[in-house]
């Protein structure tokens, strides 16, 4: 249930953005995507006789896992179906048979270890004729943990910290886990072999790369340790994380570990991976919505990346030229992007992408009338906060400049949840139990 303050909710940006978390339903985007028919079992243009098979398996993990999970459970509920998810605290579904284990998101912790165990386990003992079907949604990278020997979660938690710290984007930190992993990088595939898997994935990665989604656990791997390490060495960190993620990424550089699974292992022969939906789905979405409301639509980007301040100059120059790629701008209008942008954390505040990116946006917009903008994830969560994100118009900065709020203060200390607390403008959903990365939207009216 979305829980957001009056003022908010009646933004037309708001009531666009609601739109686009629609199209994202997990529940709903499940069960479109697969289709039953008697004992048969579509899935794209693959159809599986499930009188085939002797067990069926549900396994995955994810923020959008416990939905996909009920929808298999109502599409098989005459099935003797079985198995384990894991999911962030707070986002368990009504699931009847099969069990959820709640873990830590960010950062894993020792129920993300615990789960992967316990579905390794269920892996292991799958054979030839039955069917796991797995579904893997944004969050499993942390969810679904299973370190390397020597690796500790509170090493983990150092590198990531690292990471977050340094900007590293989605893929280059995936790249990372893959390789000090036993569970990333196709490795799930190699407990499950010789059983059938369907890989559902919620895409929560732009460009919808299956080998990005939760850190390939059904995918064959592109990467390699070198890639690893010239990670950690082009953000000058490679000499700040724990040694033994280090140590790890040279022994597989020297061959002494083995790498993951790559593209023509045997293993694959009997995976299918499907996109359940994405952020292009949700955005599609947000456009009807938008047009519903007689703003004219642009699409800036599906694939917005690179720091925040990058992001808001895109926007900025929009607004200043009042033009769309060198053509005038027909208002009142929408401009639409969604991507994953990245932030670098200076300070002790709170905060994360979405919110400094509406910070920023801010100032830009301050004493202009008839515009607003939003950023948010969709995932209802905007770093370690209970916001998804914010939303800002031309009155903001006056709002600030009255409560005697100093926005470079709050800039600087990467506190840019603490200002929208104090002006408004903060979006709260709650836990939406989707993800398929964050949503701009910047309306001229």
């Amino acid at each position: 249930m979305l829980q957001v303050t009056t003022n908010v909710k009646q933004k037309d940006s708001y009531k666009i953005f609601s739109a686009a978390l629609e199209a994202a339903d997990a529940y709903y985007a499940t069960k479109v995507k697969l289709r039953r028919l008697g004992n048969i079992l579509k899935v794209e243009n693959t159809e599986y006789d499930l009188r085939n098979f002797d067990n069926i398996f549900i396994v995955g993990a994810g923020k959008a896992t416990a939905p996909m999970a009920r929808a298999i459970e109502d599409m098989l509920a005459d099935k003797n179906i079985g198995g384990r998810i894991i999911v962030k605290h707070g986002y368990t579904d009504r699931l009847q048979r099969i069990n959820q284990i709640e873990a830590g998101h960010p950062f894993e912790d020792e129920n993300s270890v615990l789960g992967a165990r316990k579905i390794v386990n269920i892996l292991e003992k799958a054979k030839e004729n039955d069917l796991i079907i797995a579904l893997i949604s944004g969050g499993a990278s942390s969810l679904m943990s299973l370190p390397a020997t020597g690796i500790t979660l509170a090493d983990k938690k150092d590198l990531l910290e690292n990471l977050f710290r340094v900007g590293a984007n989605i893929r280059e930190i995936n790249i990372i886990r893959k390789h000090i992993s036993m569970i990333k990088g196709g490795r799930f595939v190699q407990y499950a072999f010789p059983a059938k898997v369907i890989g559902l994935l919620l895409s929560d990665v732009m460009g919808d790369d299956p080998e990005a989604i939760g850190s390939g656990l059904t995918v064959p791997d592109t990467s390699n340790y070198l890639d690893a390490i010239g990670i950690l060495k082009k953000y000058d960190i490679y000499d700040k994380v724990p040694e033994s993620i280090t140590h790890h990424l040279s022994k597989g550089l020297r061959g002494e570990n083995c790498d993951a699974p790559k593209k023509g292992d045997r293993i694959y022969d009997k995976v299918q991976n499907v996109i359940v939906t994405s952020l292009k789905v949700a955005l599609k979405k947000a456009a009807e919505e938008a047009d519903f409301l007689s703003y004219k639509v642009y699409l800036l980007s599906d694939e917005l990346e690179g720091d925040v301040k990058e992001a808001a100059s895109k926007f900025a120059q929009i607004l200043r030229s009042g033009e769309f790629r060198k053509l005038p701008l027909k208002r009142p209008c929408c401009i639409l992007a969604g991507g994953e942008t990245t932030v670098k954390v200076k300070g002790e505040g709170r905060g994360g992408r979405n919110t400094e990116l509406a910070l920023l946006m801010a100032k830009e917009l301050d004493g202009m009338k008839n515009v607003e903008f939003l950023s948010c994830g969709t995932d209802g969560t905007d770093g370690p906060t209970d916001a998804a994100g914010a939303i800002c118009d031309g009155e903001t900065m006056a709002s600030a400049k009255k409560l005697k709020l100093d926005f470079d203060e709050f800039l600087e200390n990467s506190d840019s949840y603490s200002f929208f607390e104090k002006v408004g403008g903060l979006v709260k959903t709650g836990p939406t139990r989707t993800n398929v990365n964050d949503v701009q939207i910047l309306l001229m009216k």
